[in-house]
């Protein structure tokens, strides 16, 4: 193989000869310098975290028992998942105000229903009047309904109306053949005005109490149910359950039948069991924090801003940031979005902190995973750049190999401006259409530099 040759004796200048062969073996490769927009590409050093809106801390609202733990620390759990078995005295107290306020409810459902069937009663019986049935007819049609005390007063009045009804009739015919004087026919005509008065005056009174008892028999079953479902609502509390609209259909069956003082604490939210603060046996007090559940499919990547970065204080909310989390380089960068930047310097970091959201693609994402963040900002200046790979350096110096034409290559010092973890800016960049070599730069120039030192 034919060795590449220098023909001058400093690293500045030094000019390689290689041939097809050599390329070959180097698996060389050139391109032009670009001429495109600075990118200021900056790390920055964070961690992984619950995001606060994502998780929930299961707290104990009375003093407990630990009797069993149902769940393990990782373990995925839904809504009304049984977490713990636990043991409170309350339970027993409370079971019983709610076993009190459900039979209150079952009395006045029946109460209801009670003043209802009357209710429907009366109302056949009053249209039936109008037929002029025979009282002992319509009495003997409704002797087996709900007719209530208002049922028989009305069953009186109307009784003594047909009777007056009746003798105003009979008297009529009396008056008619001369039997009777006139007078006595319109007497009996004002005392059947006066029954019918009566009965119109029974009826009204009669819907007027049916309703009244069916407005209080309402009321009675409002604060019942009201009642009960406080006391639930305080039993789902204990038990760790999220207030509802409607809990009986959760907790009667499941509370009120036990007969002691255990219960399961339950998850209030679908996620991922990350803490477990309580063992087996242990006592814990109200308020302590016995499980935190969270849902790891979205997390926060939290950090802080020292001085020099403070330039990315003009970030916008929802700006994309990519994100490498350490151990996990194989799944490659993760996009976050930037939620939000403090509003002040931290006093004892001296840093600004920041967070953005990231979604758990893969579900292999942990709160306290450390990551970085790399911050990509586009400038309007036009640069010329090279990829990091490209530079050689010796002795303080940067060099780049420049490809002057199929058979000969140039070692060039060049000065470096700005640098990001990519690319770098050429001070002095060589002239429009320079082509640098991208690959076994590193041979071509170790080889040269040992040639100019002979």
């Amino acid at each position: 193989m034919e060795e590449a040759s220098a023909n001058t004796t400093t690293p500045d200048g030094a000019v390689i000869r290689l041939n097809e062969s050599k390329k070959k073996s180097l698996q060389f490769a050139s391109q032009p310098i670009s001429i495109q927009p600075w990118r200021e590409i900056r790390t920055i050093q964070a961690k992984l975290a619950l995001e606060p809106d994502r998780h929930f801390a299961a707290t104990s609202s009375v003093n407990v028992m630990v009797e069993e733990l149902l769940v393990e620390i990782g373990s995925n759990v839904e809504v009304g998942s049984p977490l713990l078995k636990l043991s409170a005295p309350e339970m027993t107290q409370i079971r019983g105000k709610a076993m009190s306020h459900r039979t209150r409810v079952e009395q006045a459902e029946k109460g209801l229903a009670y003043h209802k069937s009357i209710q429907k009663c009366v109302t056949a019986m009053i249209q039936d009047l109008d037929l002029q049935l025979e009282p002992s007819a319509l009495s003997a049609k409704y002797k087996n309904q709900n007719q209530g005390t208002v049922g028989a007063s009305i069953l009186e009045s109307y009784s003594r109306w047909r009777s007056m009804a009746k003798l105003t009739e009979v008297a009529s015919q009396a008056v008619s053949s001369g039997a009777l004087p006139g007078r006595v026919a319109m007497e009996r005509d004002a005392e059947i005005l006066a029954k019918r008065s009566q009965l119109d005056s029974t009826i009204q009174r009669a819907r007027f109490e049916i309703e009244q008892e069916i407005l209080e028999a309402q009321g009675q079953l409002i604060d019942a149910r009201t009642g009960l479902q406080s006391a639930l609502a305080e039993l789902d509390h204990i038990r760790g359950l999220p207030a509802a609209k409607d809990s009986s259909h959760r907790t009667e069956e499941a509370s009120l039948q036990s007969e002691d003082d255990t219960f399961l604490f339950c998850s209030p939210r679908a996620g991922t069991i990350v803490e477990r603060n309580v063992a087996r046996g242990e006592r814990a007090t109200s308020g302590s924090t016995l499980i935190l559940v969270a849902d790891l499919s979205r997390l926060w990547v939290v950090g802080e801003l020292r001085s020099q970065d403070w330039d990315l204080l003009a970030l916008s909310k929802g700006k994309p940031l990519q994100v490498e989390v350490v151990g996990l380089e194989k799944q490659g960068w993760y996009e976050a979005e930037l939620n939000h930047l403090g509003g002040s310097v931290d006093a004892k970091s001296g840093a600004i902190p920041f967070a953005a959201t990231i979604a758990n693609r893969n579900g292999i994402l942990r709160p306290g995973m450390h990551a970085r963040i790399r911050v990509t900002n586009e400038t309007q200046e036009m640069s010329s750049v090279l990829p990091t790979s490209a530079l050689f350096s010796h002795d303080g110096h940067d060099y780049l190999v420049e490809e002057v034409d199929d058979e000969k290559c140039i070692l060039r010092k060049v000065k470096i401006g700005r640098r990001n973890e990519e690319l770098v800016e050429l001070i002095d960049p060589l002239p429009a259409g320079s082509k640098y070599v991208t690959r076994g730069t590193f041979s071509i120039a170790s080889e040269a530099l040992l040639e100019s030192e002979e």
